[in-house]
């Protein structure tokens, strides 16, 4: 969707259910995906980029042995919520500056264990 101008979205929901012979990996999980961008002054660009996920496992935690390692491998951008900001400034027409913010989090999740991870960029990106 495009708000008059002002900044380009899209917005997103998908549902899935995990079956598993494990039943501390059988879940729903309702997902919401969504992303905002805007070019600002300078023709410096802001994209912002989130995940929310709601997930309800039917033993009501993930706290086992097997849970772990699948939590452990598992990317984070399928398994966690997420919140990117990303700001690019174009230097040349094939070098852009990038400077990016990533939180990774399972703040909606029934686990025992708490997960949080906060990662910071700056980048040079050569376009060919």
């Amino acid at each position: 969707f495009q708000f008059d101008r002002i900044f380009l979205g899209k917005i997103g929901y998908a549902y899935q259910f995990n079956d598993s012979n494990i039943d501390s990996l059988i879940y729903n999980n309702h997902r919401v995906i969504f992303q905002l961008s805007k070019i600002l002054f300078y023709n410096i660009t802001v994209l912002f980029y989130g995940t929310i996920q709601y997930k309800v496992y039917s033993e009501g935690s993930l706290y086992d042995e097997e849970s772990e390692r699948s939590l452990l491998t598992e990317s984070e951008d399928e398994f966690f919520n997420s919140m990117i900001i990303k700001i690019s400034k174009d230097l040349t027409q094939s070098i852009s500056l990038d400077l990016k913010y990533s939180r990774f989090s399972d703040d909606l999740s029934q686990a025992v264990d708490q997960y949080e991870r906060n990662v910071y960029n700056v980048g040079l990106r050569l376009d060919f």
